[in-house]
């Protein structure tokens, strides 16, 4: 299943069953000195979710809403950053969890 960095989702045409649920795009806020410009850094490779008990999925692909830089408008941007969740064929339903690092470096 992709996440768009925009938070919509889409899915190959067997896994139909994946529409159920709430799925959204991570956010993140970055801040600083009025229309000052950054760069963003994201994992380049694959994290790990976990529902907690045994059962994982792993998150790849990842993407940006302000694709590789970005520039502060008043002091603040938020953007949102999609990837491709990599789903098993017997996956247990639940709500999974994990976390990455993105950098974010003024210019």
């Amino acid at each position: 299943m992709v996440v768009s960095s925009a938070g919509s989702r889409s899915v190959g045409s067997g896994d139909a069953a994946l529409l159920g649920g709430t799925t959204t795009a991570a956010s993140f806020t970055a801040s600083g000195s009025g229309s000052q410009t950054y760069t963003i850094t994201l994992p380049g490779s694959a994290s790990t979710l976990s529902d907690g008990a045994a059962h994982t999925m792993t998150v790849d692909s990842v993407s940006s809403s302000v694709g590789g830089t970005g520039t502060l408008t008043a002091g603040t941007q938020t953007f949102t950053v999609g990837g491709t969740l990599h789903v098993g064929a017997n996956q247990v339903a639940g709500a999974y969890t994990g976390s990455f690092s993105v950098t974010v470096a003024y210019n």
